[in-house]
Formats: C-alpha cells, sequence, structure tokens
C-alpha cells in the first residue's frame, strides 16, 4: 500500500499495519492473505468472508439497504467503486483488486456502481493509488 505524500495523516496505512501486527503478519510472505492462517498462502473462502461480514455488522447494527444483501465480495465491490470514482483507470482497478486476468467489462459490470459520486472517504483512501499511476 503507498504511504500518502506531503506529510498528510494516515489512518489508513495504520489500520492496516496494525491488522498485519496484530495477526503476526508483519514478517510474513507478500502473496499472504490477509485473513488466513500465516504460511497458508489460499484466499479466505468467499462463504466464511460472508458470514464474519455479516456477524460482524449485524453486531455493529449496520444494515444493508432494503432489499440488499451484504456479501464477501461487497468490500471488493466498495474499494472497485470508490476508486473509480475518483478517478482512477480500469486496468489498474482490477489490479488492485486482484484481478487483473479478468475482463474489465467483468470488473465493472460485477463490482462497480458507475453512479457513485466521489466523496472524502474515497479520496482519502485511494488517492495514493492515483499517485502511484502517475
Amino acid at each position: 500500500m503507498p504511504r500518502r505524500g506531503g506529510g498528510k495523516n494516515d489512518a489508513p496505512l495504520r489500520r492496516v499495519d496494525m491488522h498485519l501486527s496484530a495477526v503476526g503478519m508483519a514478517t510474513a510472505v507478500d502473496d499472504q492473505p490477509c485473513f488466513a492462517p500465516v504460511g497458508d498462502l489460499r484466499p479466505l473462502p468467499t462463504e466464511m468472508a460472508t458470514t464474519w461480514m455479516r456477524e460482524a455488522l449485524y453486531l455493529l447494527e449496520v444494515h444493508p439497504p432494503d432489499g440488499g444483501m451484504y456479501a464477501g465480495h461487497s468490500p471488493r465491490a466498495v474499494a472497485a467503486t470508490g476508486y473509480r470514482a475518483i478517478g482512477g483507470q480500469l486496468d489498474a482497478c482490477a489490479q488492485l483488486m486482484g484481478m487483473k486476468d479478468m475482463s474489465t467489462d467483468v470488473v465493472s459490470a460485477a463490482y462497480m456502481d458507475a453512479l457513485a459520486v466521489a466523496d472524502d472517504s474515497a479520496r482519502e483512501l485511494y488517492d495514493r493509488f492515483l499517485r502511484a499511476q502517475r
């Protein structure tokens, strides 16, 4: 994850660093999935991620919009939508999502909300990747 430039506060990076340290992954190999035991390079099954996320959101009293449902890939969709909303390139977005071998048409149709508007949160999280693209 690139660092924010200009001496700006970097709360997202601090949270990632805290998580990695907390789970003992600070010395793990580069392709270690965040939510798998150290040394297990298999990604977390979507069904397990969905269950964990729904339980955590329920405890936090966060509910999906009427007719909606949170799933294991919801964070990926939110990240893709936020990155694209601030002007991120589609092919770079697919690569950041870990889907560089998938058609950008599929990535766009399945994960992005084309009507989303950029906001301060998206800029704080993803502007670092725009700079990295340049």
